[in-house]
């Protein structure tokens, strides 16, 4: 008798705890915003146009999970904070988008695009993460990009241009809110010195 009181108590116990369980933790989702660069004068304008590839990311960042690292040879994610697509994604749409709304060139198209372009950029997102190692936060971003000339008939594809772009921001807060504005600061410096570069490689050849 004693036993099955014991057991119907436990029983009790246990439904309880089950009952006045909480709700789910949410993953929270975070994009890049910064302003689009000012429109180029007309006399500016290129006749060149250009593709933007599906950029490659480096392993540890091909994932959509916020990366931070405290420490030298250690990498870690966040569980429930990503970002609103995995980097490469990210950094490839906003060049484009960028290079867009620069408006230089005779037309920008993405990837996906069934139209021929004179010209490629391809990419390569070599870092992307929150380095927590000093006394505050920074949003570090590097990024690898390769400007060639599509083959045609003269010739095969010809590189015009190849440069790693970095850029390292301080978060004003620790938090992975603070670290997307810092991310968009950072996206923001390396976009402005590639999309000129891109450029006057163009327009050398122009």
């Amino acid at each position: 008798m004693k036993r099955a009181l014991a057991l119907l108590i436990l029983t009790a116990a246990m439904a309880a705890c089950v009952g006045t369980k909480g709700p789910p933790i949410e993953s929270r989702v975070y994009s890049l915003e910064y302003p689009p660069p000012a429109p180029a004068a007309e006399d500016d304008r290129l006749k060149w146009s250009l593709r933007v590839d599906a950029f490659d990311a480096q392993p540890f960042i091909g994932t959509d999970r916020i990366v931070y690292r405290e420490s030298p040879f250690q990498v870690d994610t966040y569980r429930y904070h990503r970002w609103q697509a995995p980097p490469a994604r990210l950094v490839a749409w906003h060049l484009e988008d960028d290079l867009k709304s620069a408006g230089y060139l005779s037309a920008v198209i993405g990837n996906d695009s069934l139209f021929q372009a004179t010209h490629v950029l391809e990419g390569t997102v070599d870092a992307f993460h929150e380095d927590d190692a000093a006394n505050e936060w920074e949003a570090v971003v590097s990024v690898s990009l390769t400007l060639a000339q599509n083959p045609n008939e003269s010739g095969g594809r010809r590189i015009l241009m190849q440069r790693r772009y970095s850029a390292r921001q301080p978060c004003r807060y620790r938090t992975p809110l603070s670290l997307a504005e810092a991310m968009s600061r950072a996206l923001a410096e390396i976009s402005a010195q590639a999309l000129e570069d891109i450029y006057d490689h163009l327009a050398a050849v122009q």
